[in-house]
């Protein structure tokens, strides 16, 4: 089938009965869905437990097709093939009668064939014309030349527990193999021992990572040792170890990316997904843990589950019900409605069983029992182009070209040009408020665009709420906001044209952290007059720090309900006059706090507002706890994760004059605001806000 538009491009018949089925369920067990050996240019091999066969790549005509030589006719008595494996060059098939069957893959013709020496543990493999077999009965390992058949290399397996754990598999040197009772042995290829260790406990299952150069141990539970060990390939030494809780200890799939490990642990309570860090180093003293980065619960389910990994996503199929689940590869976040699953799952719950789930470019392939169906996501940036294309229309620029960086490149440089204008003394005014409009717009295009993520590194000493902004914020370098970019007009009746005039009216400086308590967030503003907000006022009037938080990262065009996000609003204190100069009026009531204790909306965490030291400027610092952060995303944890995604928007505006702000100094054009107070949400844009992710 064609992936982009779903056209049959060929059909190819087997030319047999139709199976009895039911929910996309065989229930003739000696009936069996094809099954993919290989392809190339060349051909397409597939095999059932009645044949194995070639299909012509273009058209799908069959080229060849065999069954097991000199097998009875009758349907009773007929033998199937059990094991088929291929890399192109060569067809091996083991039958039901205990015999193996080299095949050529050019039109099927039997070139040998042996009687295997018992009954293997699973599928046999290939690589470089040889055939490494593994055998549960007897415990034994071999290795066979593909091109005679004999065998060249035959170990018996020893220990007190001597049964294969799994499959054996080839190594960039040689074979690796490993019994249930804990022996890993590795050899060259001459049959020579490499190493050979004894783990803690059972072994359940040994795979190789993609590049080789690591193995993965999966032992059985137990509470005296760790589940997953990390091996290094060389020499057998111990690189990491991850010991899971009990809740945990049903491991279905372990699954290698990069340095990441991919746990899915599967029960018939709860389902769940560790994504693990592990060390690629020999540890010089103690074994070191691997490094949770982040952890999922799905939705429960039965054995029939698949994990796929397909670049920056990871497809969790739950084959028996036709459910599939799609989560972030890099923190783990699954999408949900309103990414636009919802289609996917109105479609594919009708068409029975989920065969199989993947991504072919940008479409999202899914095969089910009664049908298939491909999904994509909408085109992300037809708007922004046609809005760049109305600007360089504008600005009598011609449009960039298609790739991304390179338009991201050409905005920036005009942004550069735009603020060097306002930099500039001699520049005229009427010049620069054309700048200054230009210059908005652009900065809100490069936003659409795409805005970098920023990492908020893990803080293990906590800083003191005091705005001193002491350590450990005096060590990392902040975000700055000292460009014209970064100051913007009130939108409104009177709106000034050209807000920015020096670095000393009006810039500031960003912090971001985050502790096991909360995250920390610190905002140092120069500005040359700081006035007083007046909260009960229909305009903005003072000095105010405005956040907002979505605490799902997942943005959209206009705040949600369930996008969870936070508003913080700080003032400045009110000077207070000089004790010994008030004269007492009886009968007159003391003035009442900026800040008073029964404050119904104050908000939760630690906050503080102080005059900087300098006299020029504010800082504003505070910290949100993580259980209202949690709690506004409707998780069941109760601490962070690194990987953990956000967005945040920041806003100050600016009154020197106290009779009502024209200006405000915004991390993103994610808040726009105007001057009345009530139409704050009327400019927000969670797309816009920037992206942060937690690291560790």
């Amino acid at each position: 089938m064609d992936s982009k538009s779903g056209r049959s491009l060929w059909k190819f018949d087997l030319e047999q009965n139709s199976p009895v089925t039911r929910g996309g369920i065989f229930l003739d067990r000696s009936r069996q869905a094809c099954r993919l050996l290989t392809m190339n240019s060349s051909g397409i091999w597939l095999w059932n437990k009645k044949s194995i066969f070639k299909l012509e790549t273009q058209t799908g005509q069959i080229l060849w097709r065999r069954g097991i030589p000199d097998s009875p006719v009758s349907e009773e008595e007929q033998e199937f093939w059990i094991h088929a494996v291929s890399d192109g060059d060569a067809v091996i098939g083991i039958s039901d009668s205990r015999r193996i069957y080299h095949l050529d893959p050019n039109n099927g013709e039997s070139l040998w064939t042996y009687a295997d020496r018992g009954i293997l543990i699973d599928t046999p493999k290939i690589r470089e014309g040889q055939l490494l077999l593994g055998y549960s009965i007897p415990d034994k390992v071999e290795v066979r030349e593909i091109h005679s058949g004999e065998v060249t290399h035959s170990w018996d397996l020893e220990g007190e527990v001597s049964g294969l754990s799994n499959s054996p598999s080839f190594t960039p040197s040689g074979y690796l193999y490993s019994t249930e009772g804990g022996i890993m042995t590795h050899r060259s290829s001459d049959g020579s021992t490499l190493w050979e260790t004894q783990l803690p406990s059972e072994i359940s299952e040994v795979q190789l990572t993609d590049d080789e150069q690591q193995i993965i141990v999966r032992q059985y539970w137990s509470d005296e040792h760790p589940t997953l060990l990390g091996i290094q390939t060389q020499d057998g030494k111990l690189l990491w170890q991850k010991k899971l809780p009990q809740s945990l200890r049903r491991v279905v799939s372990v699954s290698a990316i990069d340095e990441e490990i991919l746990v899915l642990c599967d029960g018939f309570t709860e389902r769940s997904l560790i994504c693990l860090k592990t060390p690629n180093s020999v540890p010089i003293t103690a074994i070191p843990e691997a490094e949770q980065l982040w952890k999922r619960d799905l939705v429960p389910s039965y054995d029939a589950v698949d994990l796929r990994i397909q670049g920056s996503w990871l497809l969790v199929v739950d084959r028996l019900r036709g459910d599939l689940s799609i989560l972030d590869r890099f923190t783990g976040t699954p999408l949900d409605q309103k990414n636009g699953l919802e289609a996917v799952t109105r479609y594919t719950r009708p068409l029975g069983r989920m065969h199989a789930a993947t991504v072919l470019g940008d479409r999202l392939i899914i095969v089910c029992a009664r049908g298939s169906a491909a999904f994509h996501s909408q085109q992300p940036f037809s708007s922004e182009k046609s809005t760049w294309q109305q600007l360089g229309s504008f600005l009598d620029m011609p449009p960039p070209t298609d790739p991304d960086f390179q338009r991201r490149n050409s905005i920036s440089h005009e942004v550069e040009i735009r603020e060097n204008l306002l930099k500039d003394t001699l520049t005229p005014l009427l010049e620069k408020s054309y700048a200054s409009w230009e210059l908005e717009s652009l900065e809100r295009l490069n936003a659409l665009s795409r805005l970098d993520e920023i990492q908020v590194p893990f803080m293990p000493v906590a800083p003191v709420i005091d705005g001193s902004l002491s350590e450990p914020w005096n060590t990392s370098a902040g975000i700055s906001l000292e460009q014209p970019r970064f100051v913007r007009s009130l939108q409104g009746i009177g709106e000034i044209k050209i807000p920015w005039q020096d670095r000393s009216d009006l810039s500031g400086k960003l912090f971001l952290g985050w502790t096991e308590k909360g995250l920390h967030i610190a905002v140092e503003v120069s500005d040359d007059q700081v006035t007083v907000h007046n909260r009960d006022a229909l305009n903005w009037t003072g000095d105010c720090l405005l956040m907002v938080l979505d605490t799902l990262g997942d943005g959209g065009q206009t705040p949600r309900s369930d996008d969870q996000v936070l508003t913080l609003a700080f003032v400045p204190p009110r000077q207070q006059e000089d004790p010994e100069e008030e004269e007492d009026i009886p009968g007159e009531s003391a003035e009442e706090l900026p800040f008073p204790e029964d404050e119904p909306e104050e908000p939760e965490g630690q906050h503080v507002v102080a005059h900087r030291g300098d006299q020029e400027g504010v800082t504003y610092e505070m910290m949100i706890p993580w259980s209202s952060i949690l709690a506004q995303r409707d998780e069941q944890m109760t601490e962070p994760w690194p990987g953990m995604k956000m967005r945040l928007g920041i806003a100050v505006t600016d009154d020197d004059t106290g009779t009502g702000a024209t200006k405000y100094l915004g991390l993103t054009p994610g808040m726009v605001l105007h001057k009345v107070m009530e139409r704050l949400w009327e400019g927000c844009c969670p797309d816009l806000l920037l992206p942060i992710r937690l690291i560790r």
